[in-house]
């Protein structure tokens, strides 16, 4: 069976599309659509409804469902027996239920973790890779997992982290306030190139920095730009452009 990935490229080679046809056609870039293919990350809803009506698939088609996975008599029969449950059997099957809904839903890791008081509501918490130190030299490849780049697991609420986020990074610093925070994690969609304009986190020259990314037509290079004014812009040209590598787009 294949993956969301492995439909996205078969139903864009039935159009007979290259890779770049399809991201113009979704305003994303090459790069995005090549880490869909490889299954590095997940299209967002708002892509995978353009992409239904380009393929002219459906939803069950599209991500490999199988429509009758479940008869109407078994559902009634889980409804029967969740009905039976005492309050506290129905908390546990609620718990549990949440918890392989978000695996399913964002592929990561979620657990439970009970409030001071046992009395409120408890608080996912997703465990994710944080990176340290981005404005260090020497951080490697963090993509790599083999890779010996500085890293730990670190759990956070699970609503303060976006769904495509692929890994944190610790930012280090003060060069992107306002926005961006010294020791803040800036959680990051993992993909090889951003847009002009978008934040990215990136390595050259074996330092890693977050930035936002200008194209510079007129010097014919680009600009690694920082928010805060008291930081000089890094200006990289074409015939360095080679050892720009970019890690991915900082979601904010």
């Amino acid at each position: 069976m294949l993956t969301i990935g492995g439909n996205i490229k078969k139903y864009r080679e039935v159009l007979g599309w290259t890779q770049s046809e399809l991201a113009r056609s979704l305003g994303k870039t090459t790069g995005v659509i090549s880490n869909w293919e490889s299954e590095l990350n997940r299209p967002d809803v708002d892509s995978v409804k353009k992409m239904l009506e380009i393929f002219k698939i459906d939803a069950n088609t599209f991500f490999g469902w199988t429509p009758d996975g479940m008869s109407e008599k078994q559902e009634r029969g889980v409804l029967k027996k969740y009905r039976s449950l005492d309050a506290r059997g129905k908390e546990v099957v609620d718990v549990l239920l949440d918890m392989e809904y978000k695996r399913a839903k964002n592929n990561v890791i979620v657990m439970p973790r009970a409030k001071a008081d046992l009395n409120d509501d408890l608080i996912d918490l997703i465990e994710m890779k944080v990176y340290n130190e981005p404005a260090a030299a020497g951080l490697g490849n963090y993509l790599s997992e083999d890779s010996n780049s500085s890293y730990e697991m670190r759990e956070a609420p699970a609503d303060d982290v976006p769904d495509r986020a692929s890994f944190g990074v610790l930012i280090s610093g003060d060069s992107m306030e306002p926005k961006i925070h010294d020791g803040q994690i800036a959680w990051v969609e993992a993909q090889p190139a951003v847009d002009d304009g978008e934040i990215g986190i990136f390595v050259f020259d074996g330092n890693s920095y977050c930035k936002k990314l200008k194209l510079d037509h007129k010097k014919r290079g680009v600009r690694l730009v920082s928010f805060n004014e008291n930081y000089d812009d890094i200006f990289i040209s074409r015939e360095d452009l080679e050892r720009l590598r970019t890690i991915g787009k900082v979601l904010l």
